[in-house]
């Protein structure tokens, strides 16, 4: 983008080079946006599966391997969310870095730490400092651009309530009933990512349905599951929904064949 050209064979290449450099400028000058945001997400999350492997790892020589990955992207994330290329080489890297707003304040004593850790232990501490301080910062960001979510309505909930009930109810109390804490488990994990997806868009007061896991007391457990989604059934009342219930799986069949695409 900035290097002075001294020889170019043809013209026409030191055009198309100047074309594509104006192109850069008018992206970089437009407002940061979800769309930028996503992509370096993008960056961020590479830089989580380089962590992901330092963590597994068991000789420093492996962990330090990952871990130059880990500051790879985690620079470059962090460029990214500034919507903002390193002009000069690595060695002023922390300059560039500490000049850019968006980042964790103590970004570069971050780095220096993991780049002077002499320990697995040491290093995987430190890699697990700058993940934690990166995340949080994105995190940050990521509340100011993404789309205002709407209020919670009829159209936005109906149903979820009942699919709720009907995928996880009856697999919760089989698990209290036989001990399956495998069941239970992932059935409050799947609750909790259906909670969250319709959060990310909805306006809903949000329960944390893993919290209520107790791998001692599945009753209990069981009895969490149930108070979550009594909770939830506030959103239900709020936005006017009346909830399906049916007596018998006769009549719900029978309700069901009336929707479209059913008829005879």
């Amino acid at each position: 983008m900035d290097s002075r050209i001294v020889y170019c064979a043809d013209e026409k290449y030191l055009s198309e080079l100047e074309a594509l450099r104006g192109q850069v400028r008018q992206k970089l000058a437009e407002p940061f946006s979800e769309a930028d945001y996503l992509k370096a997400e993008g960056v961020l999350k590479d830089m989580l599966h380089c962590f992901a492997l330092a963590m597994v790892g068991d000789s420093l020589t492996e962990i330090r391997k990952q871990a130059g990955g880990v500051l790879y992207y985690a620079e470059n994330a962090v460029a990214m969310l500034n919507k903002r290329y390193f002009r000069k080489g690595v060695r002023r890297r922390y300059e560039e870095l500490n000049a850019m707003p968006k980042r964790p304040e103590r970004l570069c004593e971050l780095i220096e730490g993991i780049v002077s850790a002499e320990t697995v232990p040491v290093l995987k501490e430190r890699l697990t400092l700058l993940v934690k301080e990166l995340t949080a910062c994105f995190e940050r960001e990521r509340q100011t651009v993404l789309p205002e979510k709407k209020p919670a309505d009829r159209e936005s909930l109906h149903g979820t309530y009942e699919e709720m009930f009907s995928n996880w109810h009856g697999k919760m109390q089989a698990a209290a009933a036989t001990g399956d804490r495998h069941l239970a488990f992932m059935s409050l994990v799947s609750l909790d990512e259906m909670l969250s997806d319709i959060g990310s868009a909805v306006d809903i007061d949000r329960s944390d349905a893993v919290s209520v896991y107790d791998p001692e007391d599945l009753e209990k457990t069981a009895g969490g599951f149930d108070a979550v989604l009594r909770d939830y059934l506030r959103e239900y009342s709020r936005a006017g929904i009346r909830t399906a219930v049916y007596p018998d799986i006769d009549t719900f069949l029978a309700e069901y064949l009336k929707l479209p695409g059913f008829e005879t």
